[in-house]
């Protein structure tokens, strides 16, 4: 699983914790920390690059498995 983790976002904590959660239960996950993003960002892609990043990132972790 490759969880992407908006910094600023009242979930933040909680994608940390599921995070922490699913590795202690044997998931493999791989998770990254988007600095200054928002809840949503990701409907940014046309005009913010870390939306764009965070697409390719998971595209790559996809490939890989």
């Amino acid at each position: 699983m490759f969880n992407v983790i908006t910094e600023c976002d009242p979930l933040y904590d909680d994608c940390v914790d599921m995070t922490l959660r699913m590795r202690q239960q044997g998931v493999e996950v791989t998770a990254k920390v988007y600095k200054g993003t928002v809840h949503s960002f990701l409907e940014a892609v046309s005009v913010a690059d870390v939306a764009g990043e965070a697409f390719d990132d998971t595209v790559r972790w996809l490939q890989q498995h």
